[in-house]
């Protein structure tokens, strides 16, 4: 069994074409864009260093994202009942609040939802976005030893995890552009890379008997006045076998690695909701892959604190034990 790790909300970039005179240093003295600003803390982290030859193992997808909130949660939708076990094998869960939670005047505000219009040809260089998700989902590569393919376009210009025919394709930001800059976007970043994410698990598939890809972004802990009670979403098909079996286990797995998050399925949306990990479920049908969306919340995974870093590596080993058994510290 073999993991890819992917992130489609994580990049900043803008394509020259798209960049005017003025926006070509309007983010320098940006604290979320300058990587050598001091004191990064929660409220104005920046990129991941992706120079940092730690990193140098993952794929990106490399040619010349103010990240969207996940689909509306649906409000009949119910995280699933605790998995029965036979007698002998029955686990108690173990309860927890989750990681400490503090007030919303702290939380970067970098990954929210954008409703302004942007204006092309007069754009900056980079965009805000989910900047948690880009930094998280390169972690759990380095910790996996697992390959990164990752959309470094902002996802304020397009939605790489929608397909072409979807109705929000466009954000709010470009959904008024002319038409032939709209479809230079989907040849420039969407398609591209749709291909790099497909090129790799169609390689891994020659290898591997099995592929689990995870894709990686987080979400708004308070949703219309009231805060969502999860610390992790894994979004999968539930009418697959293969991917209900593998979340129940992981999870099962994360009550003894990382008891401190409180871990929801198909939560704060179903999973089988359009979604990049849907469309590669399509491509690959008959063939050994599982898409797993897997949603933080930004209330712990958007701060650069030490239990951040302790969840994640408690993901990590409760994913080892379940892909090379016998391997218990992903680190």
């Amino acid at each position: 069994m073999s993991v890819l790790i992917s992130c489609e909300v994580g990049g900043q970039r803008v394509p020259a074409w798209l960049v005017g005179t003025t926006g070509r240093h309007a983010n320098d003295a940006d604290p979320r864009f300058n990587r050598d600003a001091p004191n990064r803390d929660a409220s104005n982290y920046g990129a991941p260093n992706r120079d940092d030859p730690s990193r140098d193992d993952r794929q990106s997808f490399r040619t010349d994202q103010d990240s969207v909130d996940p689909d509306k949660a649906d409000p009949h939708n119910v995280s699933s009942p605790p998995r029965e076990h036979a007698a002998a094998t029955t686990r108690t869960p173990k309860q927890s609040d989750g990681p400490r939670r503090t007030s919303t005047s702290r939380v970067s505000t970098s990954a929210k939802k954008s409703s302004k219009r942007l204006s092309h040809g007069n754009l900056p260089m980079r965009l805000p976005s989910d900047t948690a998700a880009s930094e998280i989902a390169a972690d759990l590569a380095k910790r996996l030893r697992a390959p990164l393919v990752e959309n470094p376009y902002s996802h304020q210009l397009i939605d790489t995890t929608r397909s072409q025919k979807h109705r929000l394709l466009f954000p709010v930001g470009t959904r008024g552009w002319p038409d032939d800059l709209k479809q230079r976007l989907i040849d420039e970043v969407h398609q591209p890379y749709r291909k790099s994410l497909r090129e790799t698990i169609q390689n891994m598939l020659r290898t591997h008997p099995y592929v689990v890809h995870f894709s990686i972004r987080t979400f708004e802990w308070i949703r219309n006045g009231k805060p969502r009670r999860a610390d992790v979403g894994l979004l999968y098909d539930p009418g697959s076998n293969n991917e209900v079996d593998f979340c129940l286990d992981w999870i099962d797995e994360m009550y003894e690695s990382a008891p401190m998050l409180k871990v929801r399925r198909n939560y704060p949306r179903r999973g089988s909701t359009e979604s990049v990990t849907k469309s590669m479920r399509a491509e690959f049908a008959g063939q050994n892959y599982l898409g797993i969306e897997v949603l933080l919340n930004r209330a712990w995974a958007g701060r650069q604190l030490r239990i951040r870093d302790e969840a994640i590596k408690g993901m990590c080993d409760s994913l080892a034990s379940l892909i090379r058994p016998g391997q218990t510290d992903a680190a």
